[in-house]
């Protein structure tokens, strides 16, 4: 079993689920009495493959054991309840009634020797069960049911593996997120997801909408991206990991970022956006601007080593994405994200607050996005108005902590407040001179 998106406080990840796929060894999956078949909830990992006691069926002697693997003709091997990894985990699965399917060489492989079984009519079982939860979420009335019907599969086959495809087509052959459809998820359709955010597309087809939130968002394409970078099996730190499996919209709650608007120099042709992300690496970001014409989006983070697209539109629609593992630093101080250029202002250029953010392991965290300037000849942070940002212009700020009336220069990051996001970036400037 692979680690669900979120971890709840009474899972631990171990070694019995950090496994390697072995031809001939078991698998498990659930069906809903409806007979729709949930993701695969376990996998069994294997110990020693060994006569273990007597050959009641048949057999000849034991002759195999841990030093010397397999099992004789007419022989078996117990794995019994009491040993480790012998159980399939619940925890995220609502109470209701499902049969557990437990299957054998579920793709008739052959032997090492290259031999095929003669009869698969005994690779297969099924347990039928119920269950409820209480008002904690726990586990209650577990019931087993001694008649159990066979599933089967969206074609019709007893413990069959054909499930539908993306499009619902049975059986089917489109996978979810092959945009050029060459079979596989790679780098260029992480491009194409990019180039249908740039035009502006918005779909909830179920073989587009990676998240399946209803649109199409810079998340889409930063989850292709990962997938293509990543795969199906990646060993990472926990065990395989399938960066391709998408099961819904997932956020974060503890975490946060805030973009800010901020027009940092007496030069007014350009404004640069801020972003504090002190809990949170990026791996992928959007936002709009308002009130200008936009162009030549610059970063303004350290880029080397990144394998980023950005994008900018006339109208201020603006995102980054890593195509690759590259991220964004975490930082305690606000950080220059981006700088754009812009002509026919209106007067005043805004940071509308919709954004969208997701993280390192491609989750969407909570964003904000405030921030309002007119253009003209000032110089950030540099509140008393004398030429430096020094101590004076940090004391001037304290001075009004809180004000949200007509602020004036206080208010750096424009958002109507003086806060602790000022004060911030203030202390990033700290000590350069204006322009």
């Amino acid at each position: 079993m692979e680690p669900p998106p979120t971890t709840p406080s009474n899972f631990e990840w171990d070694a019995c689920h950090n496994h390697y796929h072995y031809e001939g060894y078991a698998d498990y999956a659930l069906y809903t009495s409806g007979g729709a078949a949930l993701p695969t909830i376990g996998f069994k990992n294997g110990f020693c493959i060994m006569d273990l006691g007597s050959c009641n069926y048949g057999g000849g002697p034991t002759k195999y054991n841990c030093a010397n693997m397999g099992i004789t003709a007419g022989c078996q091997d117990i794995y019994s309840r009491f040993l480790d990894c012998q159980w399939v985990d619940i925890t995220d699965i609502p109470g209701g009634e499902y049969t557990l399917v437990i299957r054998v060489n579920w793709d008739y492989s052959p032997d090492a020797n290259g031999s095929y079984e003669l009869s698969y009519a005994n690779n297969a079982v099924a347990v039928c069960f119920s269950f409820d939860r209480d008002a904690d979420g726990n586990a209650v009335n577990f019931a087993k049911y001694q008649d159990c019907p066979v599933p089967l599969d969206c074609i019709g086959h007893p413990y069959g593996t054909a499930e539908p495809d993306c499009a619902g087509n049975c059986p089917g052959f489109l996978t979810k997120g092959d945009l050029n459809s060459d079979g596989e998820v790679n780098p260029a359709d992480a491009l194409m997801y990019a180039d249908l955010l740039i035009e502006g597309q918005d779909t909830d087809a179920p073989c587009l909408d990676l998240n399946a939130d209803g649109e199409l968002t810079i998340t889409d394409v930063a989850l292709c991206a990962d997938c293509a970078h990543y795969g199906h099996n990646h060993l990472g730190d926990n065990g395989v990991e399938d960066h391709c499996d998408w099961n819904g919209p997932l956020t974060v709650p503890d975490e946060q970022v805030q973009f800010s608007l901020i027009l940092p120099h007496e030069d007014s042709s350009y404004v640069e956006v801020y972003v504090h992300n002190p809990n949170t690496w990026l791996s992928g970001w959007s936002v709009e601007l308002d009130g200008a014409q936009f162009s030549n989006l610059v970063p303004l983070f350290d880029t080397t080593g990144y394998h980023h697209l950005f994008h900018l539109s006339p109208e201020g629609r603006a995102f980054g994405v890593a195509l690759q593992d590259s991220l964004i630093s975490k930082s305690t101080l606000p950080q220059p994200l981006f700088r754009v250029d812009f002509t026919a202002s209106t007067g005043t250029l805004c940071l509308l607050d919709v954004s969208e953010v997701t993280n390192q392991d491609r989750h969407n965290v909570a964003s904000v996005s405030t921030g309002c300037v007119t253009p003209g000849a000032y110089c950030l942070g540099d509140v008393n108005g004398n030429g430096i940002r020094d101590v004076g212009d940090l004391l001037t700020a304290l001075s009004i902590f809180g004000c949200d009336d007509d602020c004036g220069t206080a208010d750096v990051d424009a958002d109507g407040l003086v806060g602790v996001n000022d004060l911030l970036i203030m202390l990033g400037l700290f000590g350069e001179p204006c322009q």
